[in-house]
């Protein structure tokens, strides 16, 4: 039988079809909480496999919920292949299957991401009680400002500010809640750094 080729214009990578091995028979590089790599079809790519595993409290809470590994391929092809359309390189090549993804062998920053609307981990624990995550954009953080500056002063409603929330002090100057006045700070959680960037071709240096 004829080996069949396919080529990724895309990317520039030719991918051999009848090199292809299921997931039982490929070399197991790495896995994870949520992830599984495998060695990949070329030199320099692996075969990223999305599991169905759910852990909380640092692993010690385990349990599978049918179907999160096709759901999460799907959601990081989508964003992987936007970054890729605007310009912005990736390790991502192609999704080769409901829970498998071609990608580029590379070397990653070690930071982990958690995005939550109830937290149930660690900050609960301290605390003693579930901590309502309640997401209100819009109008560049001042809907966020003025649901917690009318709360009631219980200390039970907090604001994590942004730099946005320094910035509308000048350009809402008719805004009736005052960032300086409605609320308090509590705590500093981190510092950021910004840089200022223009086109190269822009004279100013």
């Amino acid at each position: 039988m004829p080996r069949i080729k396919s080529l990724d214009r895309s990317y520039g990578i030719q991918m051999d079809k009848s090199r292809y091995t299921p997931m039982s028979r490929r070399r197991r590089i790495y896995e994870g909480k949520g992830k599984v790599l495998y060695e990949g079809p070329e030199p320099g790519t692996l075969i990223q496999h999305f599991k169905d595993d759910a852990t909380a409290f640092h692993a010690k809470k385990h349990d599978v919920i049918e179907g999160k590994g096709v759901l999460n391929n799907r959601i990081s092809e989508y964003v992987f292949q936007h970054l890729n359309d605007i310009g912005v390189p990736t390790h991502f090549i192609k999704r080769l299957n409901m829970r498998e993804q071609l990608i580029r062998e590379v070397e990653i920053i070690p930071l982990e991401v958690m995005v939550r609307n109830v937290a149930a981990g660690s900050l609960s624990q301290r605390l003693g009680q579930s901590v309502i995550i309640d997401n209100r954009p819009g109008a560049g953080g001042n809907l966020a400002l003025q649901a917690v500056a009318r709360a009631p002063a219980d200390g039970y409603t907090l604001l994590m500010i942004a730099t946005p929330h320094a910035i509308n002090v000048t350009l809402y100057e008719k805004s009736t809640i005052a960032i300086t006045r409605d609320i308090v700070p509590v705590a500093s959680i981190n510092n950021d750094s910004f840089v200022l960037l223009v086109n190269p071709s822009f004279p100013a240096k």
